[in-house]
């Protein structure tokens, strides 16, 4: 399960997973102002993907205790939460299956 959520303040990175059969695919690329990790923690699941980059990264963090706090207090952020999820989800899935 993840540790924490990170916001991206400056740079950019690459998100990548496995594929059986495939071998690593760049399944998304986040900039300034989007966030990775949330899925493991929403989800209480362990992370699905692995993040890297060529450059230096500027990030915040929000420890799993934060935002878990956070999404409990504020219900509009959760729905927030969940919908970049799904969306992540489904832009994934879209991916694989174009890549086959």
């Amino acid at each position: 399960m993840g540790d924490g959520v990170y916001i991206i303040v400056k740079s950019d990175v690459e998100v990548v997973r496995e594929e059986s059969g495939k071998g690593e695919i760049v399944i998304a690329k986040q900039g300034p102002g989007e966030c990775i990790g949330e899925i493991a923690l929403i989800s209480k699941a362990p992370r699905t993907a692995t993040v890297r980059t060529f450059t230096r990264v500027d990030a915040v963090t929000i420890e799993r205790g934060a935002f878990t706090a956070l999404l409990v207090h504020v219900a509009p952020l959760r729905k927030i939460f969940e919908q970049v999820m799904q969306e992540r989800v489904e832009r994934s899935k879209e991916r694989s299956g174009a890549t086959e």
